[in-house]
């Protein structure tokens, strides 16, 4: 807002901060390039690498994309943040004003942090999943994950 007064000299300038926050719209997982169902199993052999990207979009500020594992036992286990992973390759954010295709017609941010991970023989009847926490959603409500069936060699 810039005021200006006629009569005389008073330079008033004030800035005001908008912060927009938008609920994240979707979320989901990927492997080798396919969007894969929730709950969906991935049949994957001792030895391989496992790379799984979850992608969250719409959501302003950014949120924070946590990969957890959960055992057969059924302890869960927090293997890579997206908080603790900026600036890194696992961790890519774009915005839909960037140019970026795939956002355009958005406008909004796109999360997506990347999960890569040698398989053992612990990992066969384990769920990996992608846990979204953003101030606009309560928690888990966006949560995906996968199931892995892991044979051995």
């Amino acid at each position: 807002c810039d005021v200006t007064y006629v009569a005389g000299k008073c330079p008033s300038l004030t800035y005001v901060q908008l912060n927009i926050i938008a609920k994240p719209s979707r979320s989901w997982i990927e492997h080798e390039g396919d969007i894969l169902s929730n709950g969906h199993h991935l049949s994957l052999t001792e030895g391989d690498y496992l790379k799984l990207a979850c992608t969250v979009i719409d959501a302003r500020p950014t949120p924070i994309i946590i990969w957890r594992s959960v055992d057969s036992r059924g302890q869960t286990f927090e293997l890579i943040r997206s908080s603790t992973s900026s600036g890194t390759e696992s961790f890519i954010v774009t915005t839909g004003t960037s140019g970026d295709e795939s956002n355009s017609n958005t406008g909004m941010d796109r999360a997506t942090l990347i999960l890569n991970k040698k398989l053992t023989r612990d990992d066969l009847g384990s769920k990996y999943e992608c846990h979204i926490e953003h101030e606009t959603i309560a928690n888990g409500t966006m949560d995906k994950h996968v199931v892995l069936d892991v044979s051995g060699k």
